[in-house]
């Protein structure tokens, strides 16, 4: 609906998401696409899962196999229903920010899956193997490699490093409690 009220967009999806970048994801069952501010479906609902566009381009996912054999591959589209990341079974999809994807890729020789982070080129970028990767943010994204938690910067450099003794003290003004009336 539009500021007034007015039902702009009659309900007819099982699931639908804010607009970004003029595009909003949509469902209807097991089928997601997205749909522009008249409603009109300009991404068709072929896909089994579609995320926000963030940065240019939205993350989508499809269903192959059945079982215990399903998989989700998934990959990145642009505004013209193009693959800038082929659909691919090796990591999971979340929206990009800032340039870069936290991806999870499982391990099959160690037995987990770890975190890293992604270009739009498809590379992994940024930084290694992480137990913990978050979106970037004006620059900078929080991460903990198994071991430690820093920030790192576009080219993976540590900016902050959060360890205990690396943490600076900052002093704080004592004043008075406040008392309610």
């Amino acid at each position: 609906m539009d500021q007034t009220g007015r039902v702009v967009i009659k309900p007819q999806f099982d699931e639908a998401y804010p607009f970004t970048e003029g595009l909003a994801a949509v469902s209807i069952g097991n089928k997601a696409g997205f749909i522009d501010f008249s409603g009109r479906v300009v991404v068709p609902l072929q896909y089994y899962t579609a995320y926000p566009f963030s940065d240019g381009v939205a993350a989508v996912s499809v269903i192959e196999g059945r079982g215990d054999n399903r998989r989700f591959p998934c990959g990145y589209i642009d505004h013209v229903k193009r693959f800038v990341i082929q659909l691919q079974k090796k990591f999971s999809c979340s929206e990009f920010h800032e340039g870069f994807a936290v991806v999870e890729e499982y391990d099959s020789q160690q037995g987990e899956s770890y975190a890293t982070y992604m270009n739009k080129e498809g590379l992994s970028a940024v930084a290694g193997r992480l137990s913990v990767a978050k979106p970037f943010s004006e620059g900078l994204a929080l991460i903990e490699d198994f071991t430690k938690w820093f920030f790192v910067n576009r080219e993976g450099e540590t900016v902050i490093d959060l360890r205990p003794n690396r943490v600076v003290q900052l002093r704080c003004r004592q004043t008075a409690p406040i008392r309610s009336r």
